[in-house]
Protein backbone atom coordinates (compact mmCIF):
# COMPACT_ATOMS: atom_id res chain seq x y z
CA UNK A 1 0.00 0.00 0.00
CA UNK A 2 2.40 2.21 0.65
CA UNK A 3 4.74 1.41 -2.24
CA UNK A 4 1.54 2.36 -4.14
CA UNK A 5 1.29 5.46 -2.78
CA UNK A 6 4.82 7.10 -2.63
CA UNK A 7 4.13 5.93 -6.80
CA UNK A 8 0.85 8.13 -6.82
CA UNK A 9 2.74 11.02 -5.31
CA UNK A 10 6.09 10.83 -7.37
CA UNK A 11 3.99 10.33 -10.50
CA UNK A 12 1.32 13.31 -9.95
CA UNK A 13 4.59 15.13 -8.33
CA UNK A 14 6.58 14.25 -12.01
CA UNK A 15 3.88 15.49 -13.95
CA UNK A 16 2.98 18.38 -12.14
CA UNK A 17 7.07 19.13 -11.68
CA UNK A 18 7.20 19.23 -15.48
CA UNK A 19 3.90 21.35 -16.13
CA UNK A 20 5.74 24.24 -13.91
CA UNK A 21 8.75 23.80 -15.22
CA UNK A 22 7.55 24.85 -18.76
CA UNK A 23 5.31 27.24 -17.43
CA UNK A 24 8.49 28.90 -15.71
CA UNK A 25 10.43 28.94 -18.80
CA UNK A 26 6.94 30.37 -21.14
CA UNK A 27 7.04 33.83 -19.26
CA UNK A 28 10.67 33.96 -20.09
CA UNK A 29 9.62 34.32 -23.63
CA UNK A 30 6.45 36.00 -23.18
CA UNK A 31 7.57 38.91 -20.93
CA UNK A 32 10.67 40.00 -23.46
CA UNK A 33 8.32 39.48 -26.47
CA UNK A 34 5.32 41.93 -24.56
CA UNK A 35 7.35 44.50 -22.93
CA UNK A 36 9.55 45.04 -26.30
CA UNK A 37 5.49 45.28 -28.48
CA UNK A 38 3.74 47.36 -25.48
CA UNK A 39 6.30 49.23 -23.95
CA UNK A 40 6.53 49.51 -20.26
CA UNK A 41 3.73 51.52 -19.31
CA UNK A 42 1.34 49.27 -21.38
CA UNK A 43 2.87 46.30 -20.26
CA UNK A 44 2.34 47.69 -16.68
CA UNK A 45 -1.18 48.72 -17.55
CA UNK A 46 -1.90 45.25 -18.64
CA UNK A 47 -0.01 43.47 -15.41
CA UNK A 48 -1.49 45.57 -13.44
CA UNK A 49 -5.38 45.14 -14.39
CA UNK A 50 -3.83 41.15 -14.30
CA UNK A 51 -3.75 41.47 -10.47
CA UNK A 52 -7.40 42.04 -9.95
CA UNK A 53 -7.62 38.34 -10.91
CA UNK A 54 -6.85 36.69 -7.14
CA UNK A 55 -9.68 39.71 -6.09
CA UNK A 56 -12.13 38.01 -8.63
CA UNK A 57 -11.18 34.67 -8.43
CA UNK A 58 -11.93 35.31 -4.61
CA UNK A 59 -15.68 35.25 -5.58
CA UNK A 60 -15.77 31.74 -6.35
CA UNK A 61 -16.23 31.12 -3.11
CA UNK A 62 -13.35 28.63 -2.98
CA UNK A 63 -16.23 26.01 -4.12
CA UNK A 64 -13.72 24.09 -6.28
CA UNK A 65 -10.90 23.87 -3.61
CA UNK A 66 -13.29 22.38 -0.86
CA UNK A 67 -13.97 19.43 -3.86
CA UNK A 68 -10.31 18.00 -3.40
CA UNK A 69 -10.64 16.43 0.12
CA UNK A 70 -14.14 14.75 -0.17
CA UNK A 71 -14.27 13.78 -3.49
CA UNK A 72 -10.21 11.92 -2.66
CA UNK A 73 -12.31 10.56 0.81
CA UNK A 74 -15.29 9.21 -1.16
CA UNK A 75 -12.74 7.77 -3.91
CA UNK A 76 -11.06 6.03 -1.04
CA UNK A 77 -14.52 4.55 -0.05
CA UNK A 78 -15.35 3.86 -4.05
CA UNK A 79 -18.30 6.00 -3.55
CA UNK A 80 -19.24 6.92 -6.94
CA UNK A 81 -22.45 8.33 -6.28
CA UNK A 82 -20.95 10.88 -3.58
CA UNK A 83 -18.51 12.20 -6.10
CA UNK A 84 -21.18 12.47 -8.58
CA UNK A 85 -23.07 14.34 -6.18
CA UNK A 86 -20.41 16.77 -5.15
CA UNK A 87 -19.37 17.49 -8.58
CA UNK A 88 -22.91 18.70 -9.34
CA UNK A 89 -23.64 20.47 -6.40
CA UNK A 90 -20.58 22.18 -6.78
CA UNK A 91 -20.97 23.08 -10.53
CA UNK A 92 -24.49 24.19 -10.06
CA UNK A 93 -23.09 26.78 -7.80
CA UNK A 94 -19.93 28.05 -9.65
CA UNK A 95 -21.92 28.23 -12.89
CA UNK A 96 -24.25 30.97 -11.28
CA UNK A 97 -21.48 32.55 -9.70
CA UNK A 98 -19.86 32.79 -13.01
CA UNK A 99 -22.35 34.23 -14.92
CA UNK A 100 -22.83 36.94 -12.04
CA UNK A 101 -18.82 37.96 -12.67
CA UNK A 102 -19.11 38.13 -16.52
CA UNK A 103 -22.43 40.22 -16.25
CA UNK A 104 -20.67 42.56 -13.36
CA UNK A 105 -17.34 43.37 -15.04
CA UNK A 106 -18.82 43.91 -18.55
CA UNK A 107 -20.70 46.24 -17.08
CA UNK A 108 -18.89 47.52 -14.03
CA UNK A 109 -15.86 48.24 -16.68
CA UNK A 110 -16.75 50.81 -18.63
CA UNK A 111 -17.58 53.04 -15.85
CA UNK A 112 -14.02 52.81 -14.07
CA UNK A 113 -11.98 55.87 -14.84
CA UNK A 114 -8.79 53.80 -15.80
CA UNK A 115 -6.23 56.79 -16.48
CA UNK A 116 -6.84 58.00 -12.66
CA UNK A 117 -6.95 54.70 -11.35
CA UNK A 118 -3.33 53.57 -13.24
CA UNK A 119 -1.89 56.95 -13.35
CA UNK A 120 -1.94 56.28 -17.04
CA UNK A 121 -0.68 58.79 -19.97
CA UNK A 122 -1.37 57.97 -23.07
CA UNK A 123 -4.50 57.69 -24.25
CA UNK A 124 -4.06 54.39 -26.05
CA UNK A 125 -3.21 52.75 -22.58
CA UNK A 126 -6.34 54.23 -20.86
CA UNK A 127 -8.61 53.32 -23.95
CA UNK A 128 -7.83 49.69 -24.18
CA UNK A 129 -7.69 49.13 -19.91
CA UNK A 130 -11.30 48.95 -19.60
CA UNK A 131 -11.28 45.99 -22.41
CA UNK A 132 -8.39 43.91 -20.72
CA UNK A 133 -10.43 44.12 -17.76
CA UNK A 134 -13.45 42.30 -19.12
CA UNK A 135 -11.40 39.98 -20.62
CA UNK A 136 -9.66 38.52 -17.40
CA UNK A 137 -13.11 39.35 -15.85
CA UNK A 138 -14.83 36.88 -18.03
CA UNK A 139 -11.77 34.69 -18.41
CA UNK A 140 -12.01 34.37 -14.26
CA UNK A 141 -16.01 33.30 -14.68
CA UNK A 142 -15.04 30.99 -17.12
CA UNK A 143 -12.19 29.38 -14.88
CA UNK A 144 -14.57 28.83 -12.11
CA UNK A 145 -16.67 25.96 -14.45
CA UNK A 146 -13.48 24.35 -15.36
CA UNK A 147 -11.90 24.53 -12.45
CA UNK A 148 -14.49 22.03 -10.40
CA UNK A 149 -13.50 19.76 -13.27
CA UNK A 150 -10.23 19.72 -12.55
CA UNK A 151 -10.03 19.83 -8.93
CA UNK A 152 -12.30 16.65 -8.96
CA UNK A 153 -9.93 14.96 -10.77
CA UNK A 154 -7.49 15.75 -8.41
CA UNK A 155 -9.19 14.52 -5.74
CA UNK A 156 -9.50 11.14 -7.95
CA UNK A 157 -5.58 11.31 -8.10
CA UNK A 158 -5.28 11.60 -11.68
CA UNK A 159 -2.92 14.91 -11.03
CA UNK A 160 -0.45 14.03 -14.19
CA UNK A 161 -3.39 13.54 -16.47
CA UNK A 162 -4.50 17.29 -15.30
CA UNK A 163 -0.87 18.38 -15.42
CA UNK A 164 -0.54 17.50 -18.71
CA UNK A 165 -3.62 19.34 -20.14
CA UNK A 166 -2.07 22.11 -18.31
CA UNK A 167 0.78 22.47 -20.22
CA UNK A 168 -0.85 21.71 -23.12
CA UNK A 169 -2.80 24.96 -22.79
CA UNK A 170 0.11 27.27 -21.32
CA UNK A 171 2.36 25.71 -24.26
CA UNK A 172 -0.39 26.81 -27.16
CA UNK A 173 -1.15 30.20 -26.00
CA UNK A 174 2.32 30.67 -26.73
CA UNK A 175 2.26 30.97 -30.46
CA UNK A 176 -1.80 32.51 -30.01
CA UNK A 177 0.11 35.13 -28.48
CA UNK A 178 3.26 35.47 -30.91
CA UNK A 179 0.04 35.72 -33.43
CA UNK A 180 -1.69 38.55 -32.06
CA UNK A 181 1.66 40.29 -31.96
CA UNK A 182 3.05 40.01 -35.65
CA UNK A 183 -0.84 40.65 -36.57
CA UNK A 184 -0.06 44.10 -34.72
CA UNK A 185 -3.21 43.68 -32.56
CA UNK A 186 -3.64 45.33 -29.19
CA UNK A 187 -3.34 44.50 -25.27
CA UNK A 188 -6.78 43.18 -24.92
CA UNK A 189 -6.05 40.39 -27.91
CA UNK A 190 -2.65 39.24 -25.92
CA UNK A 191 -4.76 39.27 -22.51
CA UNK A 192 -7.42 36.79 -24.09
CA UNK A 193 -4.34 34.75 -25.88
CA UNK A 194 -2.68 34.15 -22.96
CA UNK A 195 -6.16 33.88 -20.95
CA UNK A 196 -8.52 31.99 -22.88
CA UNK A 197 -6.00 29.47 -24.74
CA UNK A 198 -5.81 27.22 -21.47
CA UNK A 199 -8.78 27.58 -20.11
CA UNK A 200 -10.25 25.75 -23.61
CA UNK A 201 -7.34 23.24 -23.78
CA UNK A 202 -8.25 22.34 -20.24
CA UNK A 203 -12.10 22.67 -21.15
CA UNK A 204 -11.30 19.94 -23.95
CA UNK A 205 -9.42 17.59 -21.96
CA UNK A 206 -12.40 17.58 -19.43
CA UNK A 207 -14.91 16.69 -22.23
CA UNK A 208 -12.73 13.77 -22.85
CA UNK A 209 -12.13 12.72 -19.85
CA UNK A 210 -15.67 12.25 -18.84
CA UNK A 211 -16.57 10.78 -23.24
CA UNK A 212 -14.14 7.90 -21.41
CA UNK A 213 -15.51 7.91 -17.39
CA UNK A 214 -18.86 8.07 -18.09
CA UNK A 215 -19.19 7.33 -14.57
CA UNK A 216 -18.11 10.61 -13.28
CA UNK A 217 -20.56 12.49 -15.56
CA UNK A 218 -22.69 14.51 -12.83
CA UNK A 219 -26.43 14.79 -13.86
CA UNK A 220 -29.03 18.13 -12.85
CA UNK A 221 -30.95 16.00 -10.67
CA UNK A 222 -27.81 14.92 -8.61
CA UNK A 223 -27.60 18.20 -7.17
CA UNK A 224 -27.84 17.66 -3.71
CA UNK A 225 -28.88 20.18 -1.19
CA UNK A 226 -27.40 18.57 1.91
CA UNK A 227 -23.93 19.18 0.66
CA UNK A 228 -24.25 22.80 0.15
CA UNK A 229 -23.50 23.26 3.88
CA UNK A 230 -20.31 21.05 3.91
CA UNK A 231 -18.87 22.46 0.88
CA UNK A 232 -19.79 26.02 2.08
CA UNK A 233 -18.00 25.68 5.06
CA UNK A 234 -15.00 23.97 3.38
CA UNK A 235 -15.04 26.81 0.52
CA UNK A 236 -15.10 29.44 3.24
CA UNK A 237 -11.39 28.24 4.25
CA UNK A 238 -10.37 28.72 0.67
CA UNK A 239 -12.44 32.25 0.18
CA UNK A 240 -10.17 33.68 3.25
CA UNK A 241 -7.13 32.22 1.42
CA UNK A 242 -7.99 33.50 -1.95
CA UNK A 243 -8.37 36.91 0.18
CA UNK A 244 -5.40 36.20 1.80
CA UNK A 245 -3.42 35.99 -1.22
CA UNK A 246 -4.87 38.99 -3.07
CA UNK A 247 -4.36 40.97 -0.37
CA UNK A 248 -0.59 40.24 -0.03
CA UNK A 249 0.71 39.18 -3.52
CA UNK A 250 -2.36 39.51 -6.25
CA UNK A 251 -2.86 43.17 -5.49
CA UNK A 252 0.37 44.23 -5.22
CA UNK A 253 0.70 45.95 -8.88
CA UNK A 254 -1.91 47.75 -8.46
CA UNK A 255 -1.05 49.11 -5.23
CA UNK A 256 2.73 50.37 -6.87
CA UNK A 257 0.98 51.68 -9.98
CA UNK A 258 -1.54 53.66 -7.33
CA UNK A 259 1.61 54.90 -5.22
CA UNK A 260 3.92 55.07 -7.97
CA UNK A 261 3.53 54.57 -11.34
CA UNK A 262 3.13 51.72 -14.34
CA UNK A 263 6.69 51.98 -15.22
CA UNK A 264 7.82 50.73 -11.70
CA UNK A 265 5.54 47.63 -11.64
CA UNK A 266 7.78 46.02 -14.74
CA UNK A 267 10.34 45.85 -12.81
CA UNK A 268 8.37 44.65 -9.58
CA UNK A 269 6.76 42.00 -11.83
CA UNK A 270 10.05 41.17 -13.25
CA UNK A 271 11.62 40.39 -9.88
CA UNK A 272 8.55 38.62 -8.29
CA UNK A 273 8.62 36.46 -11.20
CA UNK A 274 12.11 35.14 -10.57
CA UNK A 275 11.94 34.40 -6.12
CA UNK A 276 8.40 32.88 -6.82
CA UNK A 277 10.36 29.95 -8.83
CA UNK A 278 11.22 28.05 -5.41
CA UNK A 279 7.43 28.01 -4.14
CA UNK A 280 6.35 27.32 -8.22
CA UNK A 281 8.57 24.20 -8.31
CA UNK A 282 8.27 22.99 -5.01
CA UNK A 283 4.22 23.47 -4.92
CA UNK A 284 4.62 20.29 -7.77
CA UNK A 285 5.03 18.20 -4.73
CA UNK A 286 2.34 19.86 -2.31
CA UNK A 287 -0.73 19.72 -4.71
CA UNK A 288 0.55 15.67 -5.18
CA UNK A 289 0.83 14.89 -2.28
CA UNK A 290 -3.14 16.40 -1.11
CA UNK A 291 -5.46 13.90 -2.45
CA UNK A 292 -2.94 11.23 -0.68
CA UNK A 293 -2.20 12.84 2.34
CA UNK A 294 -6.91 13.36 2.56
CA UNK A 295 -7.17 9.35 1.82
CA UNK A 296 -3.92 8.22 4.24
CA UNK A 297 -6.29 10.33 7.25
CA UNK A 298 -9.64 8.93 6.03
CA UNK A 299 -7.52 5.43 6.73
CA UNK A 300 -6.18 6.35 10.10
CA UNK A 301 -2.35 6.43 8.76
CA UNK A 302 -1.44 9.24 10.40
CA UNK A 303 2.30 8.48 11.31
CA UNK A 304 2.75 8.15 7.34
CA UNK A 305 1.18 11.61 7.11
CA UNK A 306 3.02 13.23 9.60
CA UNK A 307 6.80 11.67 8.19
CA UNK A 308 5.97 12.35 4.73
CA UNK A 309 4.90 15.87 5.77
CA UNK A 310 8.73 16.10 7.85
CA UNK A 311 10.77 15.04 4.87
CA UNK A 312 8.29 17.15 2.27
CA UNK A 313 8.79 20.74 4.39
CA UNK A 314 12.32 20.40 5.14
CA UNK A 315 13.90 19.36 2.00
CA UNK A 316 11.75 22.45 0.29
CA UNK A 317 12.90 24.70 2.65
CA UNK A 318 16.44 23.72 1.79
CA UNK A 319 16.37 24.08 -1.64
CA UNK A 320 14.35 27.17 -1.53
CA UNK A 321 17.22 28.90 0.46
CA UNK A 322 19.64 27.66 -1.51
CA UNK A 323 17.92 28.93 -5.23
CA UNK A 324 16.64 32.48 -3.48
CA UNK A 325 20.37 32.99 -1.94
CA UNK A 326 21.37 32.27 -5.70
CA UNK A 327 18.63 34.48 -6.86
CA UNK A 328 20.11 37.42 -5.13
CA UNK A 329 23.61 37.45 -6.31
CA UNK A 330 22.95 36.33 -9.55
CA UNK A 331 19.62 38.93 -9.65
CA UNK A 332 21.80 41.46 -12.50
CA UNK A 333 23.08 38.40 -14.85
CA UNK A 334 20.08 37.00 -15.10
CA UNK A 335 17.50 40.14 -16.00
CA UNK A 336 20.51 41.12 -17.96
CA UNK A 337 20.51 38.12 -20.09
CA UNK A 338 16.78 37.75 -20.01
CA UNK A 339 15.12 41.16 -20.73
CA UNK A 340 18.18 42.72 -22.16
CA UNK A 341 19.45 44.99 -19.29
CA UNK A 342 20.43 44.94 -15.87
CA UNK A 343 17.85 45.91 -13.96
CA UNK A 344 18.92 47.73 -9.91
CA UNK A 345 15.94 47.27 -7.45
CA UNK A 346 18.01 47.38 -4.80
CA UNK A 347 19.50 45.10 -1.59
CA UNK A 348 16.10 45.75 0.43
CA UNK A 349 13.79 44.63 -2.40
CA UNK A 350 16.33 41.79 -3.10
CA UNK A 351 16.75 40.22 0.28
CA UNK A 352 12.74 40.87 1.52
CA UNK A 353 12.18 38.68 -1.73
CA UNK A 354 14.32 36.00 -0.90
CA UNK A 355 12.48 35.54 2.70
CA UNK A 356 9.68 35.73 1.08
CA UNK A 357 10.60 32.94 -1.56
CA UNK A 358 10.84 30.71 1.31
CA UNK A 359 8.72 31.43 3.33
CA UNK A 360 5.73 31.01 0.77
CA UNK A 361 7.38 27.33 0.42
CA UNK A 362 6.92 26.96 3.92
CA UNK A 363 3.26 28.40 4.20
CA UNK A 364 2.57 26.44 0.85
CA UNK A 365 3.48 23.14 2.87
CA UNK A 366 1.67 23.93 6.00
CA UNK A 367 -1.81 24.97 4.23
CA UNK A 368 -1.36 21.62 1.84
CA UNK A 369 -1.71 19.41 5.34
CA UNK A 370 -4.45 21.72 7.00
CA UNK A 371 -6.77 21.05 4.04
CA UNK A 372 -5.99 17.56 4.05
CA UNK A 373 -6.64 17.84 7.89
CA UNK A 374 -9.57 19.64 7.41
CA UNK A 375 -8.62 22.18 9.55
CA UNK A 376 -11.28 24.52 9.17
CA UNK A 377 -11.65 26.85 11.42
CA UNK A 378 -8.00 27.53 12.45
CA UNK A 379 -6.93 27.72 9.00
CA UNK A 380 -10.23 29.83 8.08
CA UNK A 381 -8.55 32.09 11.26
CA UNK A 382 -5.01 32.63 10.03
CA UNK A 383 -5.91 33.50 6.11
CA UNK A 384 -8.85 36.48 8.04
CA UNK A 385 -5.90 37.39 10.28
CA UNK A 386 -3.57 38.04 6.83
CA UNK A 387 -6.40 39.93 5.36
CA UNK A 388 -7.13 41.89 8.42
CA UNK A 389 -3.29 42.85 8.33
CA UNK A 390 -1.94 43.05 4.84
CA UNK A 391 -3.38 45.87 3.32
CA UNK A 392 -2.39 48.50 5.67
CA UNK A 393 1.12 47.55 6.09
CA UNK A 394 1.59 47.16 2.64
CA UNK A 395 0.16 50.90 2.62
CA UNK A 396 2.69 52.27 5.06
CA UNK A 397 5.73 50.30 3.94
CA UNK A 398 4.85 51.59 0.23
CA UNK A 399 5.20 54.95 1.35
CA UNK A 400 8.39 54.55 2.94
CA UNK A 401 10.27 51.63 0.55
CA UNK A 402 8.61 51.87 -2.63
CA UNK A 403 8.41 48.73 -4.17
CA UNK A 404 10.38 46.71 -1.55
CA UNK A 405 7.92 48.00 1.01
CA UNK A 406 5.30 45.52 -0.69
CA UNK A 407 7.18 42.62 -0.27
CA UNK A 408 8.46 43.81 3.19
CA UNK A 409 4.51 43.59 4.42
CA UNK A 410 4.41 40.09 2.63
CA UNK A 411 7.70 38.45 4.62
CA UNK A 412 6.18 39.78 8.40
CA UNK A 413 2.71 38.63 7.60
CA UNK A 414 3.55 35.81 6.17
CA UNK A 415 6.02 34.72 9.29
CA UNK A 416 4.17 36.06 12.24
CA UNK A 417 0.45 35.54 11.22
CA UNK A 418 1.02 32.13 8.84
CA UNK A 419 4.27 30.16 9.76
CA UNK A 420 4.06 30.52 13.45
CA UNK A 421 0.43 29.55 13.74
CA UNK A 422 1.04 26.70 11.18
CA UNK A 423 4.17 25.72 13.67
CA UNK A 424 1.90 25.69 16.50
CA UNK A 425 -1.51 23.60 15.24
CA UNK A 426 -0.25 21.59 12.97
CA UNK A 427 1.60 19.47 15.78
CA UNK A 428 -1.49 19.30 18.00
CA UNK A 429 -4.03 18.27 15.15
CA UNK A 430 -1.62 15.09 13.97
CA UNK A 431 -1.13 14.26 17.73
CA UNK A 432 -4.95 14.52 18.40
CA UNK A 433 -5.12 12.05 15.03
CA UNK A 434 -2.41 9.31 16.35
CA UNK A 435 -4.39 9.27 19.89
CA UNK A 436 -7.66 8.78 18.25
CA UNK A 437 -6.34 6.12 15.70
CA UNK A 438 -4.61 4.56 18.90
CA UNK A 439 -8.11 4.57 20.97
Amino acid sequence: MFGERYNKVFRGAAAQAASRVIMMVLPLVTIPLTINYLGHERFGMWMAITSLSALLAVTEGGISNALITPVAQANAEGDLAAIRRLVATALAISTLLAAAICAGVLVGAELIDWRSVLNLKSDLAAAEAAHVFQILGCSVALSFIVGVGLKARRGLNQIAAVASWETAGALLAVPVLVAATMLKLGTPWLAAALLFTPLLVNLAGLAIFLARNPQFTPAAREFDRGLLHGIARSGAMFLTASLASAALVGLDPMLIAKIGSPEDVSAFVVAQRLFTLPFVVANFWFYAQWPVLAEALQRRETRWVSASFSTTLWLSVGVSTAVAAILVYSFDLVTRLWIGRALEPGGLLLWSMAAYSVLMVINGACSTLMYALEARREQTLIMAATVVCALPLKIFLLHLFLPAGAVLATVIIYALVQAVPFCIIIPRRLRARVALAAA
